[in-house]
C-alpha cells in the first residue's frame, strides 16, 4: 500500500525476504524497489541483492556490484566486509584470480572494514590473507631449482617478498591474539560476534 514509518521498515523487510524465499523474483523486485524508496539508508535492501547476486553464480556481475557499493560507501561495513570475503574466497579457495593486482586489492578493502569493525572478524581475515599471500611468494621461491644467475635472482626476491608480508601479518596476529587472550573480559555478544 505504500504505508512508511519506522514502525513499517520491518514490514518491508519481511516481505523481501519472504518473496526471497518462495523466490518470486517479481513480488520481491516490487518490494525492494518500494523498500528501497522509503528506507534508502536500510543496508537490507543491499544485502538481499547481493545473496542473489552471488546465488546466481555470475561472479563478474557479483563483483562490478560489490565495487559500486563499495565506491558509493566504502565506510558500510557489511558491504566492504562481505565484499572481502567473496575477493577472498575467489583468490584462495576457487583460485580464480591469484593475482598480485587482486590480492592488494583484498588489503585495501580489508583495511577499511577494519577501520569500521567492532568484532576481530576483518582483522582476522586480514591475517588469513596476509598469510597466504606470503606462503604464495614463498612457494614461488621454492619451484625456482634452476643455477642460472637470474633465477637465483628471481628466487631472492621473492623470498624477500615473502617476509615482508609476513613481517606484514604479525600486527594483525598479535591484535587477534590480544583480543581473544582476553575472551573472558568480551560479553556474550561480542564473543557471538567475533564467532569465538
Amino acid at each position: 500500500a505504500g504505508i512508511v514509518g519506522k514502525d513499517y521498515e520491518h514490514v518491508y523487510e519481511y516481505l523481501a525476504s519472504y518473496y526471497r524465499d518462495i523466490k518470486d523474483d517479481l513480488n520481491l523486485q516490487v518490494i525492494m524497489a518500494k523498500g528501497k524508496a522509503a528506507y534508502p539508508q536500510n543496508n537490507f535492501w543491499n544485502e538481499i541483492e547481493m545473496q542473489q547476486l552471488t546465488q546466481s553464480g555470475n561472479k563478474k556481475t557479483m563483483f562490478a556490484k560489490y565495487e559500486e557499493l563499495y565506491v558509493k560507501d566504502p565506510n558500510n561495513y557489511m558491504n566492504t566486509f562481505n565484499y572481502a570475503i567473496e575477493m577472498y574466497n575467489n583468490i584462495y579457495k576457487d583460485a580464480q584470480d591469484t593475482s598480485r593486482i587482486a590480492k592488494e586489492k583484498l588489503t585495501a578493502l580489508l583495511k577499511t572494514a577494519i577501520a569500521n569493525d567492532t568484532t576481530a572478524n576483518s582483522t582476522s581475515l586480514m591475517a588469513n590473507h596476509l598469510f597466504n599471500f606470503a606462503a604464495d611468494y614463498s612457494t614461488a621461491a621454492a619451484l625456482i631449482k634452476s643455477t642460472k644467475p637470474e633465477e637465483i635472482k628471481k628466487k631472492k626476491e621473492l623470498n624477500a617478498l615473502a617476509n615482508a608480508k609476513m613481517d606484514e601479518t604479525l600486527p594483525y596476529t598479535e591484535s587477534i591474539i590480544k583480543r581473544y587472550s582476553s575472551s573472558a573480559k568480551l560479553t556474550r555478544k561480542q564473543k557471538a560476534d567475533d564467532r569465538l
